[in-house]
C-alpha cells in the first residue's frame, strides 16, 4: 500500500482557546428552528442537516493554491467562523479560523482500495457530527486520485449554509483558484454579511409586511389543515428516525425536452412543472384530494443579496387540490398564480406558521410537509477552475429529516431525480417502484397534456415486447467454464438483436450494430498485419466509437490498451512508446504523438469499413492471452503496465455478476476514466448480459 500523507491537517477548533470573536448576534427564526430540531432529536437529527457536495477535477491540479482559495474564502463569509452559544440565542462569529483545508495523496493504492478510501470518506462525511458549540462546521477535504485526478468535498451543516451558498461556494472557489494560479489579485464582489442579514429579518418581524406574509399562509389553512400519509412498508416507530438512503435516476433527454414544452405551453418553468407532476403523482400514491407539498426558498434570490453565504431558506408549505377531470396543461396553469404568490410570501418561517396553526404534534412523523421537493438545478453554471475539468456531485445523505425529499439536479442538458427517502419506513423496492411510476407520469402528461389525470395510470407493469410464438427474451450468460469477455458478448448480441446496447448523449446503438461493426474493425485490423496478442492502443475521446475500437482489438485476438486523450502529450507518448504495435485514434490527433507504433485513424477506416465482412472472426484466444493493458500512476517512478489476461477478465465478470449483481432492468452509468481498471465493470459487464 502506497503512503497516505497529509500535506495540510485540519486543526482542532476551541473558541475558548484563543480565537477573537468579532461578533455576537441573534440567530434567525430559521437557525433557531434547527438550533431545536438538532438539540431535541439528537445525533441523528443533527447528522440529517449536513449538506456535502464534491468536485471531481482532471488536470493538473495546484493543491497549495485551492488550500488558499478555501481560506481566503473563509475569511470572505462570516457564516463559515462562526459557532453558537450553548443556549442556542446567539451566533458567535470568529475573527480567524483555524485552517480547515485537509489534502491526501491516496494516488498509489490500488484502483480498489482507491474507490474504497473515497467512498469511506464519503460516508464519514455524511455521518460528521458538527458540535453546534465548538465548531467548526465545515470541512473542506481534497484526495489526490491520480495523476491528474482529483476529488474536492465540501461538507457544512445546514444552519451556516443552505442551496445558494453552496452554489456561491463553488463559484467563488473556482474565482479565487484561478485567480491565484495565474497570479492575479483575487477580485471578488464584496459579500453581503450574515449579521446585517440576521439584523434585518429581526426588524421585519416587526414590520406591516410581515404581517401580511404571516395572514397571506394562515388565509391558506384558515379551512383544516390536511394530514399527508404516505403508503409506507413499515408502521411508523413511536419516535420520528432519520436513516436515509437515495436513489438517482436521470431523465431521458427527450422527457426533459417534452416537458420543457409542455411547461411553456402553459406559462410554467420546467422546476414548476415538475413539481406540478409530482403534486398529482403524491395524490395519486396517497388517494388524497387535498396535498401538501414542501418547498425551500432562497431568501438571497428573493432580497437580491447575491453575495450572501449563509442559512437564509424558508421552507413554503404549497397547498393544492388536484382535479383528476382536468388534463395536466389546464392544471399547470391554475396552479401557476398560486407558486408565485407563495414565492413572493416566502418570509415566514416554518415554525412560526406551524405555531400560528397550532398543529397537533405527532413524534411519529414530519409535522405538515412529509414530502419535500428542491431544487439545485444549474449548480455549477459560472464555476470555472482554471486549467481543470470538473464535475459537480451531490453527495447522499444518510439522515433525512422528511420522509421523502425529492432534488432535481443537473443542467440544461441532464436532469437527475435524486429521490432520498426514510429507510426504515420504505423499501428500496418500494422506493424503486415510485420513482418508475413518476417517470411513467411525468410520460404521459407530456405525451398528452389534455389527457384527463384521473385516466392516467402510474404502476404499469412493463413486460418484453414479443412477437406472437416468440419466447420472451430473459438472458444471463453461462459462466460454467471460461469463455473470452468478446464471445459472451457476441451471445447476448444474438440475444438482443435490436435492443440499445450503448447510449451516449443523444445517440445509441443496438447489440446488433455494435458487434457487427466491432468485426469489420477486427477484420480490418487482421488486413493491416496485426497478429494475436500483439497490443494496440486506443487514443479516442469518449464516444461509443472508443467501445467499437476496444471490442474489435479483442475479436482480433488482441490486447487494448486504454489511453485517455486527457492526459498529457508525454504521458500518452510513453504509453504507445512501451510495447503498443499500433494504435487508433481520431483525425483530430492525427500525428499529435511522437510514437513508434503505427497510427490507424477511425474516420479512414470508416470510409472503407463496409469492404470488411460484419460476421464473427474465427481467431481462438486462450484463458492467457492479453486481453487489456492498464498503467499506473507512475507515483513511484516510470508508469508500469499490468496486464490483464482473459481468465481475469472472466473470473472478474463472473464475481461482480454475483455480487453486487446485475438484473436485466438495471442500467449501468458509465463515468470513468478509459485508463482506470474500474471502466471494465461498467463498460463490459452490462454488454455481456
Amino acid at each position: 500500500m502506497s503512503d497516505i500523507s497529509s500535506k495540510k491537517k485540519s486543526v482542532s477548533f476551541d473558541p475558548f482557546a484563543g480565537p477573537e470573536i468579532s461578533r455576537v448576534f441573534p440567530l434567525t427564526e430559521s437557525q433557531i428552528e434547527i438550533w431545536l430540531s438538532c438539540t431535541l432529536g439528537g445525533d441523528h437529527a443533527n447528522i440529517a442537516y449536513n449538506e456535502s457536495n464534491s468536485l471531481r477535477f482532471q488536470g493538473a491540479l495546484d493543491v497549495e493554491a485551492l488550500a488558499k482559495a478555501v481560506g481566503i474564502l473563509t475569511e470572505r463569509h462570516e457564516s463559515l467562523r462562526c459557532s453558537f452559544s450553548k443556549d442556542g440565542k446567539n451566533m458567535l462569529v470568529y475573527k480567524d479560523l483555524p485552517d480547515q483545508f485537509l489534502f491526501q495523496d491516496i494516488s498509489g493504492l490500488p484502483a480498489q482500495n482507491k474507490e474504497a478510501f473515497l467512498k469511506d470518506h464519503l460516508k464519514r462525511d455524511a455521518l460528521h457530527n458538527f458540535d453546534l458549540v465548538s465548531g467548526p462546521l465545515f470541512k473542506a477535504t481534497l484526495l489526490k486520485l491520480g495523476e491528474q485526478e482529483y476529488h474536492f468535498t465540501f461538507t457544512a451543516h445546514h444552519i451556516i449554509i443552505d442551496g445558494w451558498s453552496i452554489g456561491l461556494i463553488m463559484e467563488e472557489l473556482g474565482t479565487l483558484y484561478s485567480d491565484i494560479v495565474q497570479g492575479k489579485e483575487p477580485d471578488l464582489p464584496d459579500p453581503y454579511p450574515y449579521s446585517d442579514y440576521a439584523n434585518e429579518q429581526r426588524e421585519f418581524l416587526n414590520s406591516e409586511a410581515y404581517k401580511e406574509v404571516e395572514n397571506f399562509w394562515l388565509d391558506q389553512y384558515k379551512d383544516k389543515v390536511p394530514v399527508v400519509n404516505l403508503p409506507t412498508d413499515h408502521a411508523r416507530p413511536l419516535f420520528k428516525t432519520y436513516a436515509s438512503n437515495r436513489l438517482d435516476y436521470e431523465l431521458e433527454h427527450s422527457l426533459v425536452k417534452a416537458i420543457r414544452k409542455t411547461g411553456i405551453e402553459s406559462g410554467c418553468t420546467l422546476v414548476n412543472t415538475i413539481l406540478g407532476a409530482l403534486e398529482v403523482f403524491l395524490s395519486k400514491v396517497t388517494g388524497q384530494k387535498d396535498i401538501i407539498i414542501g418547498v425551500p426558498a432562497s431568501g438571497q434570490a428573493h432580497l437580491g443579496y447575491h453575495q450572501l453565504l449563509g442559512h437564509c431558506v424558508n421552507l413554503l408549505p404549497l397547498r393544492s387540490q388536484p382535479d383528476g377531470a382536468l388534463g395536466f396543461g389546464q392544471y399547470l396553469s391554475r396552479r401557476k398564480p398560486a407558486i408565485f404568490d407563495a414565492y413572493e410570501n416566502q418570509q415566514l418561517t416554518f415554525g412560526s406558521l406551524l405555531k400560528n396553526l397550532k398543529v397537533p404534534r405527532d413524534t411519529s412523523r414530519v409535522p405538515l410537509v412529509p414530502v419535500v421537493f428542491n431544487v439545485d438545478f444549474g449548480m455549477d453554471e459560472g464555476v470555472d477552475f482554471h486549467g481543470l475539468k470538473f464535475k459537480m456531485i451531490s453527495n447522499p445523505k444518510s439522515y433525512l429529516n422528511f420522509e421523502w425529499f425529492l432534488n432535481i439536479n443537473g443542467s440544461k442538458e441532464s436532469v437527475v431525480l435524486e429521490w432520498t427517502y426514510n429507510r426504515q419506513l420504505f423499501e428500496a423496492d418500494t422506493m424503486n417502484k415510485m420513482v418508475n411510476g413518476f417517470v411513467t407520469l411525468l410520460k404521459s402528461v407530456t405525451d398528452d397534456p389534455d389527457r384527463p389525470l384521473d385516466s392516467i395510470e402510474i404502476f404499469v407493469e412493463e413486460s418484453p415486447k414479443t412477437s406472437p410464438g416468440e419466447e420472451p427474451v430473459l438472458y444471463a450468460p453461462d459462466f460454467s467454464e471460461f469463455q473470452p469477455m468478446h464471445s459472451l458478448f457476441e451471445l447476448a448480441a444474438e440475444k438482443y438483436g435490436e435492443r440499445p446496447a450503448v447510449v451516449f448523449r443523444d445517440t445509441d446503438i443496438s447489440y446488433r450494430a455494435l458487434n457487427e461493426n466491432a468485426n469489420q474493425l477486427a477484420h480490418f485490423l487482421a488486413q493491416q498485419g496485426l497478429k494475436r496478442g500483439e497490443i494496440v492502443g486506443i487514443v479516442m475521446d469518449r464516444s461509443i466509437e472508443m467501445l467499437v475500437a476496444a471490442l474489435g482489438i479483442l475479436k482480433a485476438g488482441c490486447a487494448y490498451l486504454p489511453v485517455d486523450t486527457d492526459y498529457p502529450n508525454g504521458r500518452i507518448e510513453y504509453y504507445l512508446n512501451d510495447g503498443a504495435k499500433m494504435h487508433i485514434t481520431q483525425k483530430i490527433y492525427q500525428n499529435k504523438f511522437n510514437s513508434s507504433s503505427s497510427e490507424i485513424i477511425w474516420e479512414d477506416f470508416i470510409v472503407q469499413k463496409e469492404q470488411y465482412p460484419k460476421t464473427n472472426p474465427n481467431i481462438p484466444v486462450a484463458p492467457h492471452d492479453k486481453a487489456y493493458i492498464i498503467y499506473t500512476s507512475g507515483s513511484t517512478g516510470g508508469p508500469k503496465g499490468v496486464i490483464l489476461e482473459h481468465d481475469n477478465l472472466f473470473n472478474f465478470l463472473v464475481g461482480v455478476s454475483a455480487t453486487p449483481g446485475i438484473a436485466q432492468e438495471d442500467r449501468v452509468l458509465a463515468v470513468s476514466s478509459f485508463s482506470f481498471d474500474i471502466a471494465i465493470q461498467e463498460l463490459i459487464l452490462p454488454l455481456v448480459h
